[in-house]
C-alpha cells in the first residue's frame, strides 16, 4: 500500500458522512453539503476512501488526472481551498506536503461495508452482504467517470458488489431461500453475462426449487454466449451442474461451487437404494479419517464410493479418486497417486505435500490386492495430513487401529425393495417398454433371491431380456444354480460365474471383442477401443455398444461430457482369461495407437487447447503408463519416445519430475532406432525437467542432445528453445558470451512456433535482466508475454510476467510489481498451478520490503517457504542471489521478535489466505479485480 500518514479522528462539532455508492455525497448531522463542482467532490471522494490518512499531493494529482497539467498542483490547492471555506473547513487539514480528511471510516458508506465484511465468520457477516445489496445503485462515484481513480474504483467496487451477492446467495441457498437467489442472481447474469459462477448460483438456485427446465436453459444460454463471443466451451463445473440436474442427482454445494475433483468417475445411472450404507459412511466419517467400505465382489462398493464423493462432505475441498487394479505394488501406487495429484517426486513426502493443503478425501478403490500397501499408505498419509480422509473400498477390511468398518452386504432383507427396483431400472433401460406390475413383480423378487440380490448380477441378469422372457430367466437360473454360499469367497465365485453364464449367449465377434477389452488397464475411449481392436467381419463400434446393453462393459461420463468405458474388476478377469486371440498382436496396436494419441495432442499443450488436452491424456494415464511399459519391454523405442517426448509437458507441468526423468530416460535407453524428432522432444523433455530440478550438466547434455536431434529433424520450434535454454545455462555459470551466441542463434531460427519464440523472447530477456539491462529486459518480456498470449501459451505468460516483477522490484517499483502480480497469482491458484502461486506470493513479499511493510513481507515469506516444501518448489533454482538478497531486507527491518511472530504467522497460512494477503497489499481497482 501507498505510504500514508495517519491521524485519529478529532474533528470537533457535527458528525461528518460521505456516501460514495451513489454519486458523491457528504453530509453533517444528516444534511447533505454542496460540495460544488466536479473536482472539488472528486478531492473529498479521493480523501474520503483513505479517511484519517493524509494522501500525498504529488499522488492526489497523478489519480485526479490522466495526464497533469502543470497546474495541477494549483487547482487541486485552490479546490481545497474552496472546501475550507464552507462546512468542510473543520474536517480538512494539511497544505504542501498532502491533504487529509478527517472523518471516521465507519461513516465512509464504502470503507464501512469494506470492513463489515472482513469476518465472514463473525456474526453481522451476513447482515453486511445484505447491506451491500440494498445500499447498490449501480452508480458508483457517478459524475466522475473520467477520473483515473474514480474510474478505477468504481469497476472495483462494482466486482465487490457481484463477489457479495454471490455469496450471500451461496448463503441463501443454503437457508433454502431459492427465490430471493433467483432475483438478485438473475439481475447479476445479466450484469455479468460472461460470469460462470453467477450461473452456477442461479442454476442451483432453480434446480433445487424445482425448476430443472429454466436451470438448464440458464446454463445452455451462457454455454451459448460464451461460444459465440469468446470461442470457448462450457466449464467443466458447469457441464458437471447440467449433467447432475438432467439425473436429478444432489447439485452443486450450497455457495454454487464444487469441491475440486481428481479422478472422479461421473456414472451415467441413478444409483438405488443403499440410503443406510451412505448414512453408516458418513456417521463413520465422523468417528475415524480412515473408513474402509467391505463386501463381496459386485456388491456395490465402487458405486457407494462414488456417490459418498458426489453427495460431499461438508468440509471436502478436494476429492481424489484412485482405481488401484491396474497396480501391483506400493511404488506404482504412488507413482499413479504422485501423478494424480500433481506431486514433484512419487514418495509419500510429496503426495502428502500436496494433500495437507485443502481438506482431502482420498478414495482409494479396489484394495484386496494390495492390502498391506494400502494399509501402509493410509497410515502414512494419515500421519502426515491433519486435514486428510481416507475411504477404502475392499473385499476385506485393512484390520488397521482406528479404522472404522462399513460393511455392505447383498440386496436383501429389508433391502430387498431396493433390489427389485434396482432390477427393474435396469430392465427398463434394455427394454423400454419394462414394468413392475402385479404379474411381474413376483417375478423379479424370485429372481433378486435366486442371485443373491448381488446388484452386479441383477444387471447382468437385466442384460439377457431381449433374448429371454422374464419367467424363462428366473427358470433358467434356478436350473443352472449360478449363485450360493455365504462367504465372501463363495459371492466372488458366484459373481464370476455369473459374468461367465453372461458370456454364453455372445456371438463369436462379441466374444473375441469382449476378450480383446480385457487388455485395457483402465477406462478406455470409444476411438481408443475401435482403433485398437480388430474383429474381422464386424464393426467394432457396434458390438462396443452390443456389450454395453449387456452389461459387460460398464461407461461413465467425463467432465467434458464424452463417454468412458470400462470392465469391472470381476468382468475383466473373465475376459482376460476367456480370450484365446493373439494378445502380443493386440499390444502392438495399443502402443502404438497410444503413442499416436500423444504425438497427435502434444501441439495443443502449447496453446488453447492445453486444458483439454491434459484431461485426455490424464484420462488415459492407466494405458499410457501400460503402453510405455510395453514399449519398452517389446524394444519399441519409437513408441516410447513419441509417449515420454509428449508427456513430459504434462509430467512437469503437474510437478512429477522425478517420475518423469526415470520414464523418459527408460524409453531413452532403449537400442535401436527412432524418427529424429521423436529423439528431440524426449531430451528436450529431460533437459527441462533436469534444469527444473536444479541440475545443470545433465540438464546441458540433454539439450545438447535435442538441438542436434532437432537439427535432423527441421524442427525449428525444439531448435529454438533448446539453444536458448543451453544460453540460459551458459550463462548461469558465466559464460557470457557464449551464452550471447545461443541466444543470438536461438533468435535468429527461422520459423519456430508462437509459443517456441515466447519461450525464447523470455529467457533473452531474463538474461538481458541478469546482465544490468532493465529497460530492454522489460521490452523483451512484454514481447515474450504478447506472444504467450496470442499462442495461449500460460506457462510462458505467467513466468514472463514474474520476470516483469522482478525488474519492477529491483527499480524500487515495489506497488507497481504488487498490482502486477495480484491478478496473475489468483488466476494460477484457481487455475490449479500451485507453484507458479507460490512463485508469484513470493516476489510479492520481495516487493513489500520495498515499500516498508516488512511484517507482511515476512509473513509472506514463511508462508511460501512452507508451500514450497510441500510442493517441491525452490525459489533458488533461478535467482539464488535476488531471492537471497530479499530474504536479507526483510529480516533486517525488523526485530527478533518481529521476525519470530511474522514466520510463525506465516507458516500457519493456507495457500488460500496467503493469496489473499497478496490482493490486500495491491491498490484498491486490483483488489477489487481480484473478486471477479
Amino acid at each position: 500500500m501507498t505510504a500514508h500518514t495517519t491521524t485519529t479522528s478529532s474533528a470537533p462539532g457535527p458528525r461528518l458522512r460521505v456516501e460514495l455508492l451513489d454519486g458523491v455525497v457528504a453530509r453533517l448531522d444528516g444534511a447533505p453539503l454542496d460540495l460544488g463542482a466536479r473536482r472539488p467532490r472528486a478531492i473529498v471522494a479521493r480523501l474520503a476512501l483513505d479517511a484519517g490518512r493524509r494522501v500525498p499531493l504529488a499522488q492526489l494529482v497523478e489519480e485526479l488526472w490522466t495526464d497533469a497539467p502543470p497546474s495541477a498542483e494549483v487547482t487541486v490547492r485552490s479546490g481545497v481551498s474552496r472546501l475550507r471555506g464552507g462546512p468542510l473547513a473543520p474536517y480538512l487539514s494539511g497544505g504542501r506536503g498532502g491533504y487529509l480528511l478527517d472523518v471516521d471510516p465507519a461513516d465512509v458508506d464504502v470503507l464501512a461495508l469494506r470492513e463489515a465484511l472482513r469476518d465472514p465468520g463473525g456474526p453481522g457477516y451476513r447482515a453486511a452482504l445484505e447491506r451491500w445489496e440494498r445500499a447498490w445503485t449501480g452508480r458508483p462515484l457517478a459524475g466522475l467517470d473520467d477520473v483515473p481513480f474514480a474510474a478505477r474504483e468504481a469497476e472495483a467496487l462494482a466486482l465487490e458488489h457481484a463477489a457479495a451477492l454471490e455469496t450471500l446467495a451461496g448463503i441463501r441457498i443454503e437457508a433454502g431461500e431459492f427465490e430471493a437467489v433467483v432475483t438478485s442472481v438473475g439481475g447479476l447474469v445479466r450484469e455479468r453475462p460472461l460470469a460462470d459462477r453467477p450461473v452456477a448460483l442461479l442454476a442451483t438456485a432453480l434446480a433445487r426449487s424445482g425448476r430443472d427446465g429454466e436451470a438448464l436453459r440458464v446454463i445452455d444460454e451462457f454455454g451459448d454466449r460464451l461460444g459465440e463471443t469468446r470461442g470457448l466451451d462450457l466449464p467443466a463445473a458447469l457441464l458437471g451442474l447440467r449433467t447432475a440436474i438432467l439425473r436429478r442427482d444432489p447439485v452443486a454445494r450450497a455457495d454454487g461451487t464444487a469441491p475440486e475433483r481428481l479422478g472422479v468417475p461421473l456414472p451415467l445411472t441413478e444409483l438405488v437404494g443403499r440410503g443406510a450404507e451412505l448414512d453408516a459412511v458418513d456417521d463413520a466419517r465422523t468417528r475415524s479419517r480412515l473408513v474402509t467400505v467391505t463386501g463381496p465382489g459386485g456388491v456395490g462398493k465402487t458405486r457407494i464410493a462414488i456417490e459418498v464423493l458426489r453427495r460431499g462432505g461438508a468440509h471436502d475441498r478436494r476429492q481424489v479418486f484412485l482405481d488401484l487394479v491396474p497396480f501391483r505394488d506400493l511404488p506404482a501406487t504412488l507413482s499413479a497417486l504422485a501423478e494424480l495429484v500433481g506431486a514433484i517426486r512419487p514418495d509419500l513426502d510429496a503426495i502428502a505435500g500436496i494433500l495437507r493443503d485443502v481438506p482431502t478425501i482420498l478414495v482409494l478403490d479396489n484394495a484386496e490386492h494390495l492390502r498391506d500397501d494400502v494399509a501402509e499408505l493410509a497410515t502414512e498419509l494419515l500421519a502426515r495430513c491433519d486435514g486428510l480422509v481416507v475411504l477404502v473400498t475392499s473385499r476385506d477390511a485393512l484390520r488397521m487401529p482406528g479404522e472404522r468398518r462399513v460393511r455392505v452386504e447383498p440386496m436383501l432383507g429389508e433391502a430387498l425393495a431396493d433390489a427389485v427396483r434396482l432390477f427393474a431400472a435396469r430392465a427398463a433401460d434394455i427394454e423400454p417398454g419394462f414394468r413392475l406390475d402385479a404379474a411381474s413383480e413376483p417375478l423379479v423378487r424370485s429372481l433378486v433371491l435366486a442371485l443373491d440380490g448381488i446388484p452386479l448380477a441383477l444387471e447382468l441378469a437385466a442384460a439377457r431380456l431381449p433374448a429371454r422372457s422374464l419367467p424363462e430367466l428366473v427358470a433358467e437360473i434356478r436350473a443352472r444354480g449360478i449363485v450360493g454360499g455365504t462367504s465372501a469367497e463363495d459371492r466372488h465365485a458366484s459373481v464370476v460365474a455369473m459374468v461367465e453364464w453372461s458370456t454364453d449367449l455372445l456371438t463369436p465377434v462379441q466374444r473375441e471383442l469382449f476378450g480383446q477389452l480385457g487388455g485395457f488397464a483402465g477406462a478406455f475411449s470409444h476411438d481408443a477401443a475401435t482403433a485398437i481392436c480388430e474383429v474381422p467381419g464386424a464393426e467394432v463400434d457396434e458390438l462396443l455398444l452390443e456389450l454395453v446393453e449387456r452389461s459387460l462393459v460398464s461407461t461413465s461420463r467425463t467432465v467434458d461430457g464424452t463417454t468412458a468405458y470400462r470392465l469391472l474388476i470381476a468382468v475383466r478377469e473373465v475376459a482376460r482369461r476367456q480370450y484365446a486371440g493373439d494378445r502380443t498382436a493386440w499390444r502392438e496396436r495399443h502402443r502404438r495407437w497410444h503413442a499416436g494419441l500423444v504425438d497427435g495432442l502434444r501441439s495443443e499443450l502449447y496453446g488453447h487447447g492445453e486444458a483439454a488436452a491434459t484431461a485426455v491424456l490424464e484420462r488415459s494415464a492407466n494405458d499410457l503408463a501400460a503402453a510405455l511399459a510395453d514399449s519398452v519391454a517389446a524394444g519399441d523405442r519409437e513408441s516410447a519416445l513419441l509417449i515420454v517426448g509428449g508427456m513430459a509437458r504434462v509430467w512437469y507441468r503437474r510437478s512429477a519430475l522425478v517420475d518423469g526423468v526415470v520414464r523418459i530416460e527408460q524409453a531413452l535407453a532403449i537400442p535401436g532406432p527412432a524418427p529424429a524428432i521423436a529423439e528431440a522432444r524426449a531430451q528436450l523433455g529431460l533437459g527441462l525437467m533436469r534444469f527444473f530440478m536444479r541440475e545443470p550438466q545433465a540438464s546441458g547434455r540433454a539439450i545438447a542432445a535435442a538441438i542436434v536431434a532437432a537439427g535432423e529433424a527441421g524442427d525449428d520450434s525444439i531448435l529454438a528453445v533448446g539453444l536458448a535454454y543451453r544460453g540460459y545455462l551458459e550463462g548461469a555459470t558465466g559464460a557470457l558470451e557464449a551464452a550471447t551466441a545461443s541466444l543470438r542463434a536461438a533468435l535468429a531460427v527461422p520459423g519456430p512456433s508462437l509459443a517456441a519464440a515466447a519461450t525464447v523472447q523470455m529467457i533473452a530477456a531474463d538474461l538481458q535482466r541478469a546482465g544490468g539491462a532493465p529497460a530492454s529486459a522489460l521490452a523483451g518480456l512484454e514481447r515474450a508475454i504478447a506472444l504467450a498470449r496470442q499462442a495461449g501459451e500460460q506457462w510462458v505468460e505467467t513466468l514472463a510476467t514474474h520476470l516483469v516483477a522482478k525488474v519492477l522490484i529491483a527499480s524500487h517499483r515495489g506497488q507497481d510489481a504488487i498490482d502486477l502480480l495480484v491478478p496473475v497469482i489468483s488466476h494460477t491458484w484457481a487455475d490449479g498451478r500451485p507453484t507458479h502461486t507460490i512463485a508469484g506470493i513470493f516476489l510479492v513479499a520481495a516487493a513489500a520490503a520495498t515499500l516498508d511493510e516488512n511484517e507482511a513481507g515476512a509473513r509472506l515469506l514463511a508462508a511460501t517457504d512452507t508451500h514450497a516444501r510441500r510442493y517441491s518448489w525452490d525459489p533458488d533454482a533461478n535467482d539464488p542471489d535476488g531471492n537471497r538478497e530479499h530474504r536479507m531486507r526483510l529480516r533486517a527491518a525488523l526485530t527478533d521478535g518481529q521476525w519470530a511472530e511474522a514466520a510463525d504467522a506465516g507458516a500457519a497460512m493456507s495457500l488460500a489466505d496467503a493469496v489473499a494477503a497478496c490482493a490486500e497489499l495491491a491498490r484498491p481497482g486490483v483488489r477489487g479485480g481480484r473478486a471477479g
